[in-house]
C-alpha cells in the first residue's frame, strides 16, 4: 500500500539536527550581538528566528534547504551594528514565527485536537508580542514597529483566507477561522479591555512616506542583501516567482497554497522595512532574504525534477486497453 501523504513525513534525525544546531548557536552566537545586556532577549530572538526560517524551508524542500537558509540567515544578520534594530527584534521574531506556524499548521490535513490547541496558543502569543507589543521595550523607530504590527495582522488574515482554499471538511474550515481570525481578535480585544486603548491603530503617517524613503540607496545596505545587491536582488525576484508557482501547484493539488504566504511576507517585509533606520540590521529582513534566496534555488531544482519524473498511475481501473 502506498503512502497517501509522503510529503508530510519528516525524519526524526532532521529534528534532532535542528535541535543540535540551536544548542550550538545558543553557546556561540548570542555573544556576537554586542554587549552582555539583554542576553536572554538576544538568545531567544536569534534562536527562535533560526528555528522559524529553517522550519519553513524544511517543510518545502527538506533538511538541506533548512540548513542552507539557517547559514544564510546568520550571514545576513549583522548584530554588531544593531542599535535601533535591536529593539525591534522581538516584533520581527513574532512576525516570522507566525509565518512558520502558518506553514507548519497547514502542512498536515489530519491535525489532532492537541495540534489545534497548540496552534491557537501560538497564534495568541505571537499576536500579543507582535501587535500588542507585550514584553517589548519602547520602539526607537515607531514607524517600523507600526508597520510590523500591521503585517502581523495582515499575515493572520491572509493565512485564514489561504487555508480555506484547500480541500477540507466544514469543521476544519471553522477551526481555521477560529485560530486565525477569532483568536487574534480576542487577544486584541482583551488588550483593549485591559489597558483602555487599542494596541494597533491605523497610523496615517506610517505608509505615505514609503515612496520617498525608497528614493535613497539604503536598500543596498539592508539586511536582506546577504551578499552583493546585484546577486541578492535577482535571487529575491526568483524566490518570489517560485513562491507564486509553488502556491499554484499546491492549489491544483487541493492543498492550501501556503507558498503564497512565504512570498507575501518576503515582499511586504522588504518593501515596508528596507528604507527604515532598522533596515540595515532588521532580523525580519535577514530572515526573508535568506529564505527567498534558498527558495529560489531549491524550488527551481524541484520544479525541474517534477517535470521529468514519472508519475504513478491514478487509482482505479486503467484507461489503457489490454493487449491480447
Amino acid at each position: 500500500m502506498t503512502d497517501p501523504v509522503p510529503e508530510y513525513r519528516r525524519p526524526w534525525f532532521a529534528v534532532l539536527a535542528l535541535a543540535a544546531c540551536l544548542l550550538v548557536l545558543l553557546a556561540v552566537r548570542p555573544g556576537l550581538l554586542g554587549d552582555d545586556t539583554d542576553r536572554a532577549y538576544k538568545s531567544v530572538t536569534t534562536l527562535g528566528m533560526v528555528a522559524a526560517v529553517a522550519s519553513v524551508a524544511w517543510r518545502f524542500h527538506g533538511i538541506v534547504a533548512a540548513a542552507a537558509v539557517a547559514v544564510l540567515f546568520l550571514a545576513a544578520d549583522r548584530p554588531p551594528h544593531a542599535d535601533v534594530a535591536l529593539a525591534e527584534r522581538g516584533a520581527d521574531a513574532a512576525l516570522v514565527g507566525l509565518l512558520a506556524l502558518a506553514v507548519g499548521g497547514n502542512a498536515r490535513p489530519d491535525r489532532q485536537p492537541l495540534t489545534w490547541v497548540l496552534m491557537a496558543g501560538g497564534v495568541a502569543a505571537l499576536v500579543a508580542v507582535g501587535v500588542c507589543q507585550w514584553g517589548l521595550n519602547a520602539p526607537e523607530d515607531p514607524t517600523a514597529r507600526a508597520r510590523t504590527g500591521q503585517l502581523v495582522v495582515a499575515l493572520a488574515g491572509l493565512t485564514a483566507a489561504i487555508s480555506l482554499l484547500g480541500r477540507a471538511p466544514a469543521a476544519t474550515r471553522f477551526k481555521e477561522l477560529t485560530v486565525w481570525i477569532a483568536v487574534p481578535a480576542a487577544v486584541i480585544g482583551g488588550w483593549r479591555m485591559a489597558t483602555g486603548c487599542w494596541p494597533l491603530t491605523w497610523d496615517a503617517a506610517a505608509w505615505p512616506a514609503l515612496a520617498d524613503e525608497w528614493k535613497s540607496d539604503g536598500w543596498a545596505q539592508a539586511a536582506w542583501c546577504w551578499t552583493t545587491p546585484w546577486a541578492a536582488a535577482p535571487l529575491l525576484a526568483v524566490g518570489l516567482w517560485r513562491t507564486a508557482a509553488r502556491g499554484r501547484k499546491q492549489r491544483r493539488a487541493g492543498q492550501a497554497p501556503v507558498g503564497w504566504l512565504v512570498g507575501f511576507l518576503g515582499l511586504a517585509a522588504v518593501v515596508a522595512l528596507t528604507p527604515r533606520p532598522v533596515g540595515r540590521d532588521s532580523l525580519a529582513l535577514a530572515a526573508v532574504g535568506a529564505l527567498l534566496s534558498v527558495f529560489a534555488v531549491a524550488d527551481l531544482g524541484l520544479a525541474m525534477i517534477e517535470r521529468i519524473e514519472l508519475k504513478p498511475p491514478p487509482p482505479g481501473p486503467s484507461d489503457i486497453p489490454r493487449v491480447r
